[in-house]
């Protein structure tokens, strides 16, 4: 069983991120990710690149927010498409509203 550590809900937005590896990946480039959800401690994104725990990955979200974000990994599952869910804390200044773009919002799920 997964317990669920985030203390904040998390917020459905459809959408991409671009990122590049900071340490130690150093990806040569910008790749794409899909948004898997947000809250305002973290991102969860799908993605073709394995991340090591506790490595940065510099990432923005074109449509939602300006700037560039640096995110800590603290959790990378590759899944049944041979993609990597990739759990980031970030944390999101209160400026953020990404909830006005939400689709669904889940309560501690």
């Amino acid at each position: 069983m997964q317990i669920d550590k985030r203390s904040c809900n998390r917020v459905y937005v459809p959408g991409f991120v671009y990122y590049s590896g900071n340490e130690p990946q150093n990806f040569s480039g910008k790749y794409e990710a899909l948004i898997v959800d947000l809250s305002p401690g973290g991102i969860c994104i799908n993605t073709q690149h394995e991340f090591e725990h506790g490595s940065r990955v510099r990432f923005y979200i074109t449509k939602y927010y300006n700037g560039i974000f640096t995110g800590i990994v603290r959790r990378c599952v590759k899944g049944s498409d041979d993609k990597f869910h990739v759990g980031l804390e970030v944390p999101f200044n209160s400026g953020c509203n990404f909830n006005k773009y939400a689709v669904i919002q889940n309560k501690g799920t």
